[in-house]
Order: C-alpha cells, then structure tokens, then sequence
C-alpha cells in the first residue's frame, strides 16, 4: 500500500533565521522564526514539534488529506503520557478551524495527533491547486488533569511540493 507522508520536516540548526509576524483567527499575534522560507520547529513548555502539515492516504483509489502533528516531549519522555486531550485548529485564516478534539496517539518520546480530512478535490482543498506557496498555522492545546500547554506550528506548503503532488497523481 503506497502511502505519500507530506509532513515537513524542520531545519535544526538557524544561523541566519528571519522572524514573521502572524496575525492568528483567535487574536494571537504569533512571532516565530523562519529559515528560507520554511518555518522552524515550535516549541512549547512541554514539546517541541517534530512534524506537522499534511499527509496523502490511498482511500478507494483517490487520497484523503489528514493533519498532522507529532510532538517530542522536552524533558522526561514520558512527560507527554499524562496528556488526557489534544486540540488542534488552523488558524492562519479569518476564521479558527478546528482539525482534531481528541486524545492523541502516544509514542515512545511523544505524541501524534492525527485528525483525518476531506477526500482530496479542488472543491475541498483549492489552495493544493493554486500556483501560490501555501502558509497553515496549527494551534495545538495540550490538557493534563488541571494544566494546558499550547503549540503554535506554522506549516507552508510550497509549489514545488504542490508540483510534486501533481507528478504523483496525488490531486485530481
């Protein structure tokens, strides 16, 4: 079964970071630092992102779009594993999107939300068609008994993934 994982995968090391403000749907104003256009790994007090965007899955000979995003605990690897709820939204847009409410998949040193989508379409996704690099940010809430931790990710989907997918025959 052939499966596309399109999840960007982060830059470690920044000698020359640019920082971009972004204007969040829920009033946040998010200042993170980017390297040649790809944003850098986000980090919250209890993790830091090691992947987030979307990812192709084979459905009835089409692909659905599922969101992602896997976390590693900072600290202990097991300080993740008391978490009892995950959130994730988009909200780079007008308007908050929610992608997940849930309790997210644990790992060995993590999390993984996984908040499966639409079948992929112009009609669902146009921006996938669209010539434009494409900027996501996901807004992920952590909850533990009596404490929340929030992550803010930017994701950009590029052309040349967007090029990539076409080859593939990832978009209809």
């Amino acid at each position: 079964m052939k499966t596309l994982i399109c999840l960007l995968f982060f830059i470690a090391f920044v000698a020359a970071a640019e920082v971009r403000s972004i204007k969040l749907a829920t009033g946040e104003l998010l200042v993170h630092p980017f390297n040649g256009g790809v944003p850098l790994p986000a980090e919250s007090e209890w993790s830091l992102c090691r992947g987030a965007g979307p990812a192709f899955v084979p459905e009835d000979g089409r692909y659905r779009l599922n969101w992602n995003v896997i976390l590693k605990a900072k600290g202990a690897s097991g300080q993740l594993r008391d978490v009892v709820r995950a959130t994730m939204q988009e909200v780079a847009g007008p308007s908050a999107v929610l992608f997940f409410d849930g309790q997210p998949k644990p790992t060995d040193d993590g999390l993984i939300i996984l908040a499966p989508a639409q079948t992929v379409s112009r009609e669902h996704y146009p921006w996938l068609y669209s010539s434009e690099p494409t900027l996501f940010v996901l807004r992920v809430l952590l909850f533990k008994v009596g404490q929340q931790d929030k992550l803010l990710q930017p994701v950009v989907i590029g052309t040349e993934i967007k090029q990539k997918l076409k080859d593939g025959g990832y978009l209809p």
